[in-house]
């Protein structure tokens, strides 16, 4: 293991590396883990304060508990897998998921800006996309079923997003946009959690269910557009969102 870089690719049936083995490396900046490993355990590159870069293999499936905490200068996280397999990641909290520290995500060495979330998807789950200011826009497909919150909390950038429902999902009976961006409970400044960025929502309004005139009423200042011929409402919004 190079001082600085550590690179474990070239050992084989590594499915996991024991809970905080690697914590307290000072001097790391460079963590490239090998395809086959499937979880990193609790705090494993917990205080690794100078860790700057972290490529991920495309079996990840989970990533423990504060597995980066203290690892306060992530500024590049790649995954080799595709974008599928990143949304089927389970993320037990905000400092799992380097990407949400990082602020941005490669996917097999591109930037993710424009989000389209695969239709084999069922489910975003809360930390998948957490912080990540590298998006500008996100379309997620009809198939998804569940968004959980805070999915898309400190995503200060996004322009546009298109969504098959308001709230977590289509049979929840709180039907607040800002919960995925953040709001916790269900009261009347959870718009104050949508970004500044955002211009445009299409609400693909294929039910009944969808309060679009109760979203109309609180974004006082967006223009609703109700577009039949193509079955979705679009909410233009301005460079802010005011109640």
């Amino acid at each position: 293991i190079d001082k600085e870089i550590m690179v474990i690719d070239n050992i084989e049936n590594v499915k996991y590396i024991k809970e905080g083995a690697f914590n307290d490396l000072q001097y790391l900046e460079k963590v490239v883990l090998p395809e086959g490993m499937e979880t990193i355990e609790k705090n494993l590159f917990e205080n690794c304060r100078k860790l700057k870069t972290v490529y991920l293999p495309s079996t990840l499936t989970h990533i423990y508990q504060d597995a980066f905490i203290k690892c306060y200068v992530i500024n590049k996280v790649n995954f080799n897998g595709d974008l599928s397999s990143w949304c089927k990641i389970r993320f037990d909290n905000y400092f799992s998921n380097p990407a949400a520290i990082a602020k941005e995500l490669f996917i097999q060495g591109e930037k993710l800006v424009d989000l389209v979330i695969p239709s084999i998807i069922k489910e975003i789950g809360r930390f998948t996309f957490q912080s990540n200011n590298g998006l500008e826009s996100v379309v997620i497909s009809d198939t998804v079923t569940l968004i959980c919150e805070d999915s898309f909390k400190f995503c200060n950038n996004i322009k546009k997003i298109t969504i098959p429902f308001v709230g977590f999902s289509l049979i929840s009976f709180n039907k607040y946009f800002g919960m995925i961006f953040g709001a916790k409970d269900d009261f009347d400044g959870h718009l104050d959690f949508v970004p500044k960025s955002l211009k445009e929502i299409v609400i693909k309004n294929k039910d009944n269910e969808i309060k679009i005139a109760e979203l109309e009423n609180k974004l006082r200042h967006a223009k609703i557009i109700d577009e039949k011929e193509i079955d979705t409402k679009t909410v233009q919004i301005g460079n802010t969102v005011q109640l």
